[in-house]
């Protein structure tokens, strides 16, 4: 009698249904002795999406199905820990820099964000990072289907205006909120029709070559 405790796989590809099959689906029986599951150099062929490669380990439960799945970038940059929970996955993300996957020229450092993942959408409850020396938190939700969408709220709390906008600001910071939505057919055109409505705040701030003296007169 042949018993197989685990699987390793070297260089898979996934595409959008085998990941719905990988997260949504019971993997084998009750009873069976398959206890973990591995990947090296994990690469995700979703044309829309560009994710690079990650590591992966996963566990399986009594039940026959996975009760844990990590994921680690090949950079090593960002972390992503899953557990199944009625019906839907809880998610939790952790970066020391994270770049936005959908065509928006925005890194996050020390990102960090927990939420869930359905099979047509992720929702983050929170997210937190910063930038340009200020954070930005909120939460958003991520849809796909026949359209790509995303939308939500967002705070930003101290962020430098010199360093924002460089052309503009000589110094200042920025507070403000915004609620946020945007929908494309392809992924990386999201930011390209993106919407905000909310309140900004600028702190001490000062205009680049502007003479405030001579505007007042």
């Amino acid at each position: 009698e042949m018993q197989i405790k685990g699987f390793e796989f070297i260089s898979p590809v996934l595409n959008e249904e085998a990941l719905g099959w990988l997260f949504f689906e019971k993997l084998q029986s009750a009873g069976n002795k398959v206890r973990y599951f591995s990947a090296s150099n994990l690469n995700l062929d979703w044309p829309q999406l560009t994710l690079g490669s990650f590591d992966l380990s996963g566990e399986f439960g009594n039940n026959g199905a996975w009760q844990s799945i990590k994921l680690l970038s090949a950079k090593q940059a960002v972390q992503i820990e899953m557990q199944p929970k009625d019906g839907t996955v809880q998610v939790k993300m952790s970066a020391k820099i994270f770049e936005l996957p959908l065509g928006a020229e925005l890194k996050l450092a020390d990102f960090s964000a927990e939420g869930s993942l359905s099979p047509k959408s992720l929702n983050l409850t929170k997210f937190y990072g910063v930038n340009y020396d200020g954070s930005l938190t909120g939460s958003a939700n991520l849809s796909w289907d026949r359209l790509w969408s995303l939308k939500g709220d967002i705070h930003a709390k101290q962020i430098n205006l010199a360093l924002a906008l460089p052309a503009l600001f000589e110094s200042g910071k920025l507070d403000g909120h915004a609620k946020f939505g945007m929908q494309a057919v392809l992924a990386n055109k999201l930011f390209a029709g993106a919407k905000m409505n909310g309140n900004l705040q600028v702190h001490g701030g000062s205009l680049l070559g502007v003479n405030l003296l001579n505007l007042m007169q």
